[in-house]
């Protein structure tokens, strides 16, 4: 059986914050011929502590739902050869991730071995792209055998391997 190549255009936090920019890489990615759009929606006050040094900056680059509302409104509309992804970071915006109605979601690596995030994803029919970039073995183990264990219907369920250049230990 011959598989297609599956070419995802992940736009990470590259649209700084802005709705405008998120639009226009979305727009660039159907243009070169992305079958997919990856998104990350998350909300900093879940994802980072006020006292991280890091949360000013982190928090430049967060969208508002309404702004991610406009977004996948204007993906749909507009460019209709282009799937959406989103990638999951943490457990309490999944419910308004999957309002979007999303094509496929991908479970950050930090969520291999959650057990709430991975049970409520596991419930879903769509596609599911375990990252596991600076993961252990055990973890990613975890994580598929959860989902082969849970998993009674047709949903694929890959390993995305990409290697991080700043992991400064080897993965077990």
């Amino acid at each position: 059986m011959k598989k297609k190549l599956l070419i995802i255009a992940e736009m990470a936090c590259s649209h700084d914050g802005k709705k405008r920019t998120a639009m226009m890489i979305a727009k660039k990615a159907s243009e070169i011929g992305a079958d997919v759009i990856q998104l990350q929606i998350w909300k900093l006050q879940n994802l980072v502590s006020p006292l991280n040094p890091n949360y000013k900056r982190i928090s430049k680059v967060e969208l508002s739902k309404y702004e991610w509302i406009d977004i996948v409104k204007y993906i749909r509309k507009k460019l209709k050869n282009i799937m959406i992804y989103i990638c999951a970071y943490e457990h309490q915006s999944l419910e308004f991730i999957l309002s979007l109605k999303p094509d496929g979601l991908k479970i950050n690596s930090s969520d291999l071995n959650n057990p709430l995030m991975l049970e409520k994803i596991s419930k879903l029919n769509i596609p599911i792209n375990l990252s596991v970039g600076s993961s252990t073995t055990k973890e990613i183990n975890y994580a598929v055998k959860f989902f082969k264990n849970k998993k009674k219907n047709k949903t694929n369920v890959w390993v995305s391997i990409i290697s991080n250049p700043y992991q400064s230990y080897k993965s077990k």
